[in-house]
């Protein structure tokens, strides 16, 4: 479960949705993934609010 502060975090930054979505060409691409502790990503999170 998510804690309040941490859903608080998530909650900065600007929503996307579907209609937006469908304007996107969306291209082939790669995605990675990460598995992270919570602490460091509520740590690196706040900076990527402006991007």
């Amino acid at each position: 479960m998510l804690s309040k502060q941490f859903v608080n975090l998530l909650n900065t930054f600007d929503p996307i949705h579907l209609e937006q979505m469908y304007r996107v060409k969306l291209m082939n691409r790669e995605d990675t993934k990460f598995a992270i502790d919570r602490k460091i990503l509520s740590d690196i999170l706040p900076e990527l609010v402006e991007n």
